[in-house]
């Protein structure tokens, strides 16, 4: 039935028109439908790029946390590899995710405490230390990696919301 109403709401409307008028009014109508679903593309796209390039943010900080945290950063190359590629994130991240954005801030953190347990590590490894000092060393780095771990927890529950395809903002 409702069918039927909004056919004779057509025909009651173009009634008066001339069926030449109608015709020309087609090619618009198509123009307008192709630009509608151009600009929806587009705006998907813009969307799913976006997206990319938070979670590889996210990939990069995911891989600086893990080495950070499994003792590996005494490999240097590899350390360092992944330490240049998290430092482009954390400076990407103060754009993608828009001002005033706790991400940003957190990344920067990270950023700080590896200084700290890196450094540890170096000199643990290289250093002739005593056993105090030792002990010493290995107190300040659970520490570092205490903040670490609540930093990341903290970095984790931000990114919910940025990294939640069917909410892609």
């Amino acid at each position: 039935m409702p069918l039927i109403v909004f056919i004779n709401l057509i025909i009651h409307l173009f009634e008066g028109m001339n069926w030449l008028e109608l015709v020309r009014l087609i090619p618009p109508a198509v123009i307008a439908g192709f630009a509608f679903v151009q600009w929806r593309t587009s705006r998907t796209n813009l969307r799913l790029g976006i997206y990319q390039r938070r979670f590889q943010i996210y990939e990069s900080f995911l891989m600086f946390y893990q080495i950070l945290t499994a003792g590996e950063v005494t490999e240097e190359s590899q350390y360092k590899a992944i330490h240049r590629k998290f430092i482009a994130a954390k400076q990407e991240a103060k754009y993608l995710f828009g001002k005033n954005n706790k991400i940003y801030e957190y990344l920067e953190k990270v950023h700080i405490k590896s200084f700290h347990i890196k450094g540890f590590h170096d000199q643990a490894l290289h250093g002739t230390l005593t056993n105090e000092q030792k002990a010493e060393l290995h107190k300040n780095v659970l520490a570092n990696l205490q903040e670490l771990q609540h930093i990341h927890e903290q970095i984790e529950h931000l990114l919910e919301k940025y990294l939640d395809f069917s909410e892609i903002q």
